[in-house]
């Protein structure tokens, strides 16, 4: 059986779901003492520093029961290993962060290393155990002096308030605006992976361009002890695109623009079913999205890894395979109602939901603009699979751009001939092609619209 941050790394990003039963919704605080809360955030710099330097013995130590039970040594050392292997050397503690919850506390401490940061976040209970613990990577401070244009704003209600972007073009007014969309597990409003940040790309490329954009942090990038066992992708994205879309109406600078979804990977297979839900979207761009279900994306992606192992024989290779087929096909015959242990890593409940979402039925109903692009160095989504399943299934929709890009990877990027997360670690930015191929087709709808 496969582990599961080997699984994480397929799909690119970490998934942050609670190992332990410490979820539910953020809390007021608990009267924590001063002194025993400088201890506990004392403490948690010198785990995390420790596990930089490959000592994870105090951390483990301090796991309670049920994270023991969860999550080894040895498990615990690999997750980090597979987490840090392409952000280079780890270089100081850059701040912690304490916060008081009603069943513990937590402590955010982020670590610098040479290309980003690395955020470890501890959760306690009332008796000093810890009973969750996440890695997610986090960006790095701005050199000083450099300057811009971005307004900080908040998505959502309280107690999840998400922090996010919002970019306005100067001298344009109601500008068309997009709203990003992230591709799966949780990433930060820039869509950070590595040494790359796509959405800022994108957002930069934009609003040269005269058009509007808002992004923000996934919920459970920004509020990952409250992830429900049984979370759902409504839970993790549809809910908060709607309080996206109610913030853009609420602005008065964009109250007469036309708004438009731009997902990226998993985000892309939902914009369409993002459109049929909200008719105030004005056109969708997916980009690398696939019609395919996520378990099948996962199949082809361990494939390919599995496939490159130069350690291990064809038995094995075959074995390691057949794990994975057997997840997938699990996933494929779950009845409405299954209960049960996540699947590859992810509770059943996340699967039901993706399995209810129809997207290449629902992508045909649409009668709004799609434009669809797709890197031709993509091995996370297929240009020969996934691309082809969209040209061929929306065939002759005259509302349908498609657009394919020699030599991209899955962030738009030069690929560097790799067939491997390990490229995304080389810093770079998003075709200029792509940004002016999206911001061209948006200024056409809007001449367009505005006839």
């Amino acid at each position: 059986m496969f582990k599961r941050s080997f699984i994480l790394l397929l799909v690119c990003l970490l998934w942050i779901f609670p190992v332990s039963g410490c979820a539910g919704k953020r809390a007021d605080a608990d009267g924590r003492g001063s002194n025993e809360a400088a201890k506990i955030k004392t403490q948690s710099i010198q785990y995390a520093e420790e596990m930089a330097a490959g000592n994870f013995d105090g951390t483990v130590s301090a796991f309670d029961e049920v994270m023991s039970a969860s999550l080894s040594q040895t498990q615990l050392k690999q997750a980090w290993s597979e987490t840090i292997i392409n952000i280079g050397a780890y270089r100081s503690v850059l701040n912690a962060e304490y916060e008081d919850m009603r069943s513990g506390c937590q402590v955010a401490v982020i670590l610098e290393y040479e290309k980003s940061g690395l955020k470890v976040l501890f959760s306690y209970d009332l008796s000093g155990k810890i009973i969750g613990l996440w890695l997610s990577y986090s960006g790095l401070p701005k050199p000083s002096g450099e300057l811009s244009a971005d307004i900080a704003i908040h998505i959502g209600e309280e107690p999840y308030l998400l922090n996010g972007i919002m970019r306005l073009p100067e001298r344009t007014k109601n500008p068309p605006v997009v709203i990003f969309v992230q591709g799966s597990g949780q990433s930060d409003y820039d869509e950070t992976i590595g040494a790359n940040k796509p959405f800022k790309d994108l957002a930069d490329g934009l609003c040269q361009q005269g058009i509007a954009s808002v992004r923000y942090n996934k919920r459970y990038y920004q509020y990952p002890e409250t992830a429900p066992a049984d979370i759902t992708v409504e839970d993790e994205i549809l809910n908060d695109i709607g309080y996206a879309i109610e913030f853009v109406k609420a602005q008065e600078s964009l109250k007469n623009s036309r708004l438009y979804i731009l997902g990226h990977s998993q985000g892309g297979m939902l914009a369409p079913y993002i459109a049929s839900m909200h008719p105030e979207v004005s056109g969708i761009i997916l980009m690398a999205g696939s019609p395919r279900g996520l378990e099948d994306i996962i199949l082809d992606q361990s494939a390919a890894v599995i496939e490159a192992m130069e350690d291990k024989t064809d038995a094995e290779k075959e074995r390691m395979l057949k794990n994975v087929q057997d997840e997938v096909n699990r996933i494929k015959a779950l009845a409405p109602d299954a209960r049960g242990a996540p699947i590859l890593g992810i509770p059943v409940s996340y699967w039901l939901s993706l399995k209810r979402i129809d997207t290449v039925k629902i992508s045909q109903s649409l009668t709004i603009p799609m434009l669809i692009l797709q890197g031709g160095q993509d091995f996370q989504v297929s240009p020969e699979k996934d691309f082809k399943l969209w040209q061929d299934g929306l065939s002759g929709k005259e509302n349908v751009t498609f657009r394919l890009y020699d030599g991209l990877n899955h962030l738009f990027m030069p690929s560097n001939g790799k067939k491997d997360i390990s490229e995304y670690n080389i810093k770079s930015n998003v075709d200029k092609q792509v940004t002016e191929d999206i911001s061209g087709w948006i200024l056409e709808l809007e001449r367009l619209y505005s006839e």
